[in-house]
């Protein structure tokens, strides 16, 4: 099920990338036959989104590769970090946008507002059908959601293209166009901002935003036979991959079988209640065991050594 979804996930993108290759050759002609530039401006937008989306494809295709013994869990970040990089480029085409606005405000241009308006519809439409196509794995992967935001980002800056167009076909107001970017961009700065922090506590392995740790050990610690759960670590390897490894107490001191069912219902719990799909537990009848949640000295492990001597 998760190979045929990368699956799909890769025509979409593919698909993507050429509709967009087609637009930014098509914005480059017009811009250069119109003389405007904010249809070449354009064009370099959805040529960078060109590039981002090839990113994307590359790291999805990438994803599916098997594991092997030196790459133990294969490429299954790849998607973040195309996700993280994407973000960033994002960030700084907004930034480079609204200093070119600021710029256009103090030297108005004269333009060909048929062109805009025309070739700018059209990149509406490519834009658009594209991030549509994208959208509903855009919820479920970061990776997705990148692509998915710079097309939407070539989508409004489309649209502030048709508007500046409008305004200079039928208002002579050149200065629209540049006031409705910065809008924009500054909106997009933050959306980009919110993607590069959703991948970097990935790459942090952060515990998961919506996961509560102490809610966790309450529900272990009521399970028959277990007395407490300490030494937590709980930490996202992708978006659809959550871990946890931790030391729980035996209230016996019971056989390996008993002890191995034990953890099978740990397991059970924390797979159904909290949606995590991999755990690594260590069982242990140690009633002297100081019950540390997590590690408090980050240079200090916690793994009974110094204690068994």
């Amino acid at each position: 099920m998760v190979e045929e979804n990368t699956h799909r996930r890769s025509r979409r993108l593919l698909w993507s990338i050429l509709l967009n290759v087609v637009i930014t050759l098509a914005q480059i002609i017009g811009g250069i036959i119109s003389g405007s530039l904010a249809l070449i401006s354009d064009a370099l937008h959805n040529l960078s989104d060109v590039a981002a989306l090839m990113m994307s494809w590359v790291a999805a295709r990438l994803r599916s590769h098997e594991c092997t013994p030196d790459k133990t869990f294969g490429y299954k970040r790849a998607e973040l970090m195309a996700a993280l990089i994407n973000g960033l480029i994002l960030f700084a085409i907004s930034f480079y946008l609204i200093f070119e606005a600021i710029e256009r405000l103090s030297h108005p241009q004269s333009i060909d507002g048929v062109f805009m308006l025309v070739l700018g519809g059209l990149a509406v439409i490519v834009n658009g059908g594209c991030a549509m196509l994208l959208h509903a794995d855009s919820r479920k992967n970061l990776n997705m959601r990148s692509a998915y935001l710079h097309l939407v980002t070539d989508m409004v800056t489309s649209v502030t293209v048709m508007l500046g167009g409008v305004a200079v076909m039928f208002l002579g107001l050149n200065w629209v166009d540049s006031v409705i970017t910065i809008i924009v961009s500054l909106a997009l700065m933050y959306f980009a901002g919110r993607l590069i922090l959703d991948a970097m506590r990935v790459f942090m392995q952060f515990a998961p935003p919506d996961l509560d740790i102490f809610a966790i050990e309450n529900t272990v610690q009521s399970i028959d036979g277990i007395e407490g759960m300490h030494h937590i670590h709980v930490w996202q390897l992708s978006e659809n991959e959550t871990h946890l490894e931790a030391h729980v107490s035996l209230s016996n001191d019971l056989p390996v079988s008993q002890a191995d069912e034990l953890m099978t219902c740990v397991e059970a719990k924390l797979r159904d209640e909290y949606g995590i799909n991999h755990v690594t537990l260590r069982p242990e009848h140690r009633p002297n065991c100081d019950q540390e949640l997590v590690v408090r000295d980050p240079d200090r492990e916690h793994n009974h050594i110094e204690n068994d001597k």
